[in-house]
């Protein structure tokens, strides 16, 4: 990461000066390492933590976009329904078969959130997406993309007018 702080030149030569190195890193650097969370159990049920987490982004991204008088559209996560029978290496920590009850929720936690602040949300919905719509398993394909574009276009437009 272009912020993390550079590593001592010297450091790549000795075996010593490498230990320091990560030491002062860890130390005084500013961004955290990224934890080791390969080999951890997966988290059943709700994340109180990640919600929190996206509750706190959806009202900064509203409120930076109402300070700059510009309107805020969030549209709820699709993903390919056969996300439970492929690998979560993406989400390591979500169980097999958990993402989308995962993705709902947080869809409506976002949708509950807009009631109270200056943003639409707009659900395109799963259904009527199948696989070949996807690339994998949650990026759009050129079918799924346009099936996006025609369901949110009538909302999107009434509402920026």
């Amino acid at each position: 990461m272009a912020i993390r702080k550079p590593d001592l030149t010297v450091a790549r030569y000795s075996p010593l000066f490498y230990l320091a190195n990560e030491i002062a890193k860890d130390r005084f650097d500013t961004v955290s390492k990224i934890p080791n969370i390969l080999g951890r159990p997966t988290i059943d049920g709700p994340d109180p933590r990640l919600e929190a987490i996206v509750l706190e982004h959806v009202r900064t991204i509203a409120a930076i976009n109402n300070a700059r008088g510009t309107k805020t559209i969030f549209i709820g996560q699709i993903i390919n329904k056969d996300w439970p029978k492929g690998p979560n290496i993406w989400a390591p920590l979500v169980g097999k078969g958990a993402f989308p009850p995962l993705i709902e929720r947080l869809n409506s936690i976002v949708k509950e959130q807009t009631v109270s602040i200056p943003a639409k949300y707009i659900d395109a919905g799963n259904e009527g997406f199948d696989h070949h719509d996807f690339v994998d398993y949650a990026h759009f394909a050129v079918p799924g993309a346009k099936k996006f574009a025609s369901r949110i276009a009538k909302e999107v437009g009434d509402y920026c007018q």
